[in-house]
Formats: C-alpha cells, structure tokens, sequence
C-alpha cells in the first residue's frame, strides 16, 4: 500500500523502515519448553495465578529470542492499576516487597 503511494506521489518521493523487526518466534508456554516448565512450577508451588499475554510494548526479550533463545517476561504487580511509564506510575510498598519474594523462590 505504502509503496503505491509513493508511485502515485510522483518521481523521487520513498520511503525506508527506520527499524523493522524480522518476525522472531514466540516463547513456548507449554511443556516442551523447559524454562516456562520451572518458571510454572515454581509459580505454582507460590499458589500464583498466571496471565500469560503477548506483551504489545517492545521490551530487550525481543534481542534474546531473536538469537533463539526462549524469553520469558514477569512482573509481579497485582491488584495494581496499569500505569507503565505514565507521570503518575506507582506499586504500593507491599506489593513490592511481596515480589521481591516472589522473584527469589523463582
């Protein structure tokens, strides 16, 4: 689409990708894989609810499973309202305490 509107633009009018991401796998979360399957166990022995989604903001993980290697993302803020990187972003002190428990028994 992009590129018929340069033709229709006229002469001399292009475009080029400042960053493009080749399509990179999504990490396993199922038994074939060995890390999500300690990551969930040890999740499940902490009676922890997981929320496993594609998270639509770019994190470094992408580096890491562009070279093959699987990547799993985590952050233990629950009961916290969705507020990354916003002027008012905050974690109530015992949720955080609670996940820096949470990040050592995984």
């Amino acid at each position: 689409m992009v590129k018929q509107w340069c033709k229709e633009a006229g002469e001399g009018v292009t475009y080029e990708f400042e960053q493009k991401n080749p399509c990179v796998e999504v990490t396993k979360t199922d038994n074939t894989n060995p890390y999500w399957m300690a990551f969930k166990s040890a999740a499940d022995e902490m009676k922890l609810k997981l929320d496993c989604r594609i998270f639509p903001g770019g994190t470094d993980s992408r580096y890491v499973r562009r070279v093959g290697i699987p990547a799993i993302g985590f952050s233990p803020m629950n009961h916290t309202p969705v507020l990354l990187h916003d002027h008012d972003e905050f974690l109530r002190s015992d949720i955080f305490l609670r996940g820096i428990d949470i990040y050592v028994k995984l």
